[in-house]
């Protein structure tokens, strides 16, 4: 769909030329007569398209209108169709400009704006059952990152630490230690001493930074995420950060005392210990040190003590501590528990 045909289409319905039986709803408002186009462009390329580069082409144009943010209107949306990528913006005397970024073509159409745009354009295109299926499959695969993470729970109350380096060494195919320590029980570890325990096993720690607003992105977690489990911490207490849903506002993380656990990345972000030395963040990211750190054959990191287990008192520590977590931190909800909310 380039601009001049689009702009064709437009000038034929102006002149009467395409009939309101040939869209989805009658031609009423200049505004519904190019949705209806526009709409119906876009799902008729795809169905008529055997290409499978060209049907994911159109699924991006679909995700793009998704993205449109009218509270920005001023701000050019960029489409890519076909491997050519279009600007679309709204102009000062109103209307919106197209513009071909590569043979540099610009065209204005009068009567429509971009906030008017988005949901009504997107409301069409999932009148078609095989389009919105494909739409829903291409959004949640590129709005979701999971790492395949072996959870771990502490053997100690004060072991939580201990718990998430296991977790991240395991991923990254490095034996590990037990989840415990010779600590007083409610003697925990500081910072520092953590990173250098991943350090002594070949990681080395890279602080991902949120700026001055002390909130991160859905998208800094869905980059960070591409190297492995994060490590997190809240307010006295370490998570490993394993997933994210950027469509709707999903982080997924291994609590060492409640395990698998899903939360709003609002409440994520109010959760998290901001109280940070200059040279540290609450999330962290892990490298390997050089190519040559060993790793476990099998893949996933193993236990360098498979038989440890903790004693009495130890394990009704982490049980009494479970108890204290559950009802501190509700904000940390069961995987299907947060999928209800929606």
């Amino acid at each position: 769909m380039s601009i001049s045909s689009l702009q064709q289409t437009l000038t034929a319905i102006g002149s009467n030329q395409v009939s309101g039986e040939s869209l989805l709803k009658p031609l009423g408002k200049t505004l519904g007569k190019i949705l209806n186009v526009i709409s119906l462009g876009i799902y008729g390329a795809y169905k008529q398209s055997a290409a499978s580069d060209m049907k994911n082409d159109l699924l991006d144009l679909g995700k793009a209108i998704i993205k449109w943010d009218p509270d920005f209107p001023e701000i050019p949306v960029q489409l890519m169709l076909n491997g050519q990528k279009y600007e679309i913006s709204d102009v000062p005397h109103g209307g919106v400009r197209l513009h071909e970024c590569s043979g540099g073509e610009s065209t204005e159409i009068d009567g429509v704006s971009l906030s008017s745009l988005r949901d009504m354009i997107f409301s069409e295109l999932m009148n078609h059952p095989d389009f919105s299926d494909a739409m829903e499959r291409r959004i949640f695969e590129d709005s979701t990152v999971h790492v395949d993470l072996k959870g771990m729970k502490q053997e100690r109350a004060n072991a939580c630490g201990e718990a998430c380096r296991n977790m991240i060494l395991a991923y990254h195919g490095i034996d590990y230690d037990p989840a415990t320590n010779s600590r007083a029980i409610f003697e925990g570890n500081t910072k520092d001493e953590l990173l250098d325990q991943f350090l002594d096993n070949g990681l080395i720690a890279r602080p991902l930074f949120a700026g001055g607003v002390k909130a991160y992105t859905c998208e800094q977690i869905q980059e960070s995420l591409q190297k492995g489990p994060l490590l997190c911490e809240l307010e006295g207490h370490y998570i490993v950060v394993h997933g994210v849903n950027a469509l709707f506002g999903r982080i997924d993380v291994y609590c060492p005392l409640l395990g698998n656990r899903s939360t709003s990345l609002e409440e994520f972000n109010a959760h998290l210990d901001w109280d940070q030395e200059s040279h540290q963040s609450p999330l962290m990211q892990f490298e390997k040190k050089n190519i040559s750190t060993e790793e476990s054959l099998s893949g996933f990191g193993q236990s360098k003590d498979a038989d440890f287990s903790p004693g009495i008192i130890d394990r009704l520590g982490v049980l009494a501590l479970t108890s204290i977590i559950s009802i501190g931190n509700s904000w940390l909800k069961a995987p299907e528990d947060f999928s209800s909310m929606k």
